[in-house]
Formats: structure tokens, C-alpha cells, sequence
């Protein structure tokens, strides 16, 4: 019985030699739906409380990331604008357009709507471009015109016709008519327009060469976009067909195109003033003929 008794005492001393076991801490419940309390901050308190013991690398490289995203988000939106930005800004017509013609045309015929001052018997070829500008003479019946397209804005620019604006209409020119050797047909043609239509359109041109009997407009099969400093290039005949009222023409191009969703219209000019081309008259009060040098009256 003592012995029972002393074995008992020694494991009692042995017990209480231990520590206490760690009791865990209280266990913070999720579904406080964001109260707070003295004793327990809302979820918000808590990640901002954590955000703020971050250290400043990790605030750096956050910082870097945000900048990072409103950058390229601000660089996609400015791109979509500057290009209509520049063009709003930007001189001069959707279309830069530059002209050249045949002066006597491929007939190798001008007409002129009086006689030359002095009627001269005969003049030196030398004068003949300064007589054709001051007389507003025309070639007869068909004029050659070749038109240099450029875009001139950053956005392209789609050309979808050419019409002609018809400024004068009259009677053929019967003052005088200067012959010239003919310079053939130009082969590098590329449209056609009857300038005595009701309303002149650019028609392509037929594959037998010819503007006569050409039905299909051109921009049914041609697409033309420019953008900034490209060109594009169409040789158009102009034909004053003497199978319609015959007459003296005046006219300017109206190059349609659209920019931008916005439909825009130019004026093409030559030199300022309207193109003209005159179906031949059956009397003229004079008639020159030349050559390499001098313009002689028949």
C-alpha cells in the first residue's frame, strides 16, 4: 500500500515538470460581410493594412505594372486618333492632282474663234503657244488628258469616279484652223469620255482601242486607294462626238472620292483655267497648216 502510494507521488511530480501545450488562436469568422468592429477590422481595413507593410520593392514593381498598362492603353487610343488628327490639320485637297495634255491633240487640229490679229500670211512655230492661250482656242474633236493622282492624307483615300462638269456649251469654233502633223494615237490610254453625253462619265476603254462605243464605266473594274504620297496615274481621251449635237465644250473634272467615311469632291483645272475641246465646223474664215518651223495661210 505504500508502495502504490509512493509510485503515484513520483509520476504526479513528473506530470506537472511538463509545459503547457500552445493553444491556437481564436479563429477570425469569414462571413462578417465586411463589418468591422473595435475588435475585428472589416476585410477592406485588413488588405489595406496589408498593402501598407509591403515592401518598397513590391510598391515599385506594382507601380511599374499600372504604369506599364495606362501607357499602352493610352498609345492604342492616340494611335486610332492621330492619323485623323494629322488630316485635319494637314493643307491642301484629299488629292493632289497634276495635268497634262495634248495641246493639239492626237488629230493634230486646233481651232481658233476668230482670225489671227493681222492675218498674217505666215508666223513662226515660236508663237503659236502664246496665240492658242490668248485666242481660248481648242483642239478639234478629241482631247488627251493625263491626270497624276497623290494622296494627301495619312488615312487612304478612295477615288470611286471622275465626271466632268460642263462649264460652257456653244457653237464649233470657225475663226481659224491650224493643222499640225498628226502625233498618232496615243496607246498608253486608259479611259474614255464623250464630253457631248448628257452627263460625261470616264468609261474604260474598249480592247479594239478605240472610245468609240465605250459602255462600261471605268470604276466598275478599277479600285483605286491612295494614301499619303502615293500616286496613280489614267490617260483619259476626251471625244466631242460628232455623232451627237456637235459644239464647243468648256468643262472642269470632279474627282469623287471618300476619306474617312465622308464623301469629298474635287475640281481639277488646267493651269486655272477650263479644259475645251470643239467638234470641227463645216467653214472656217482662215486655215493654217504647219511644219517643223513655220505655220503657212492656205
Amino acid at each position: 500500500m505504500d508502495n502504490g502510494n509512493r509510485s503515484r507521488r513520483r509520476l504526479s511530480r513528473v506530470t506537472g515538470l511538463r509545459p503547457p501545450l500552445p493553444q491556437p488562436p481564436p479563429q477570425e469568422p469569414d462571413d462578417d460581410n465586411g463589418t468591422e468592429t473595435p475588435s475585428r477590422p472589416s476585410r477592406l481595413r485588413r488588405a489595406i493594412t496589408r498593402m501598407s507593410e509591403l515592401s518598397q520593392g513590391s510598391k515599385v514593381v506594382i507601380g511599374l505594372v499600372v504604369t506599364t498598362l495606362v501607357t499602352g492603353v493610352t498609345t492604342a487610343v492616340f494611335s486610332s486618333f492621330s492619323s485623323t488628327i494629322t488630316d485635319s490639320i494637314r493643307p491642301g485637297p484629299e488629292i493632289r492632282v497634276a495635268v497634262q495634255v495634248e495641246r493639239f491633240g492626237p488629230g493634230g487640229s486646233f481651232a481658233l474663234p476668230s482670225t489671227l490679229p493681222g492675218n498674217p500670211t505666215s508666223f513662226p512655230i515660236g508663237r503659236v503657244d502664246d496665240l492658242l492661250r490668248d485666242a481660248r482656242g481648242a483642239p478639234v474633236s478629241v482631247l488627251d488628258v493625263r491626270l497624276i493622282f497623290e494622296g494627301n492624307r495619312n488615312q487612304a483615300v478612295t477615288i470611286t469616279d471622275i465626271t466632268a462638269h460642263i462649264l460652257r456649251r456653244n457653237n464649233p469654233l470657225s475663226g481659224t484652223l491650224l493643222t499640225w502633223p498628226s502625233q498618232g494615237s496615243d496607246t498608253n490610254l486608259s479611259a474614255c469620255m464623250d464630253i457631248s453625253a448628257p452627263a460625261p462619265i470616264v468609261m474604260s476603254r474598249p480592247e479594239n482601242g478605240s472610245c468609240t462605243g465605250a459602255e462600261q464605266p471605268y470604276f466598275l473594274d478599277h479600285h483605286i486607294d491612295l494614301k499619303l504620297g502615293e500616286q496613280y496615274v489614267t490617260n483619259i481621251r476626251v471625244d466631242a462626238n460628232p455623232g451627237r449635237p456637235v459644239g464647243y465644250y468648256e468643262w472642269e473634272f470632279i474627282v469623287h472620292a471618300v476619306v474617312a467615311g465622308t464623301n469629298v469632291t474635287i475640281p481639277v483645272r488646267y493651269n486655272g483655267l477650263p479644259f475645251a475641246v470643239t467638234s470641227s465646223a463645216d467653214n472656217y474664215l482662215a486655215r493654217y497648216g504647219g511644219d517643223y518651223s513655220f505655220f503657212t495661210r492656205h
